[in-house]
Order: C-alpha cells, then sequence, then structure tokens
C-alpha cells in the first residue's frame, strides 16, 4: 500500500497543475476498515527531506510552525534517491527523554490548486 520514490517523481512529472512553487505539505487521515477515508488527523508542512538507507525510505520530515518546501526544491532531492525507497512522513518526537522518529506510510498524493500545495498522504 505504500508508495514508492518513482511513484511521487512520475506524479510531479505528469502532472500539468502541480507548479514548481506549490509548497509541500504532508495529510495525515484516518482509514476505516472498507478503505474509505473518515478522517483528517492533520496537515503539517514538509520542512526537510531524508533518506534512511538502512531502512529504504525516503523521509518526509514534518515540522509545525516551519516554512514548506516547495516542490522544486523537493523534487530535486528526491530525484537522486533510489526509486525503489518507500515514502514516509517522518515526525520526530521527544518521549520520556528519549528521541523517537514516528514514521507513517505514504498511501497517496493530492492538490490544493487555489493554495497551491501538493500533499503527501498518509495514514495516521
Amino acid at each position: 500500500m505504500s508508495k514508492y520514490v518513482g511513484c511521487i517523481i512520475n506524479e510531479l512529472e505528469e502532472s500539468e497543475v502541480i507548479d514548481n512553487d506549490f509548497g509541500l505539505f504532508v495529510i495525515s487521515v484516518k482509514i476505516d476498515d472498507s478503505g474509505e477515508i473518515y478522517e483528517t488527523e492533520s496537515i503539517e508542512p514538509i520542512n526537510k527531506i531524508g533518506v534512511d538507507i538502512e531502512h529504504e525510505e525516503c523521509l518526509f520530515h514534518v515540522s509545525s510552525g516551519k516554512e514548506a518546501l516547495k516542490v522544486s526544491e523537493a523534487y530535486t532531492e528526491i530525484a537522486m534517491i533510489d526509486s525503489g525507497f518507500s515514502l514516509v512522513s517522518a515526525l520526530e518526537k521527544t518521549l520520556d527523554d528519549s528521541w523517537v522518529r514516528i514514521d507513517n506510510p505514504v498511501i497517496g498524493f493530492g492538490e490544493n490548486i487555489d493554495d497551491k500545495r501538493f500533499f503527501i498522504v498518509c495514514q495516521a
């Protein structure tokens, strides 16, 4: 169900509506047993893209209050990552004095043309 680097590259290259100045955001959704979205958990800006070589993941780091990367900035970084790496949103938190990274798989993409936002959709 998770998407891969090749999927987002194809999405951005084939889209006729997503411009380079669109901001990049993660939208977390809850999905019921039938596969339908029943709630939007959060919308957060992606402020950094990373790679987890060990787990073969492209990480979309989210952080409230920071400015979102532009699609043009992100595309340059994503294009250098192995197309078979899976896509995940990565939220870094401190719990009980320990640093943890919470990864959620990317399940789709979307856009809001009026607000110039490109969404990475992940399951909450």
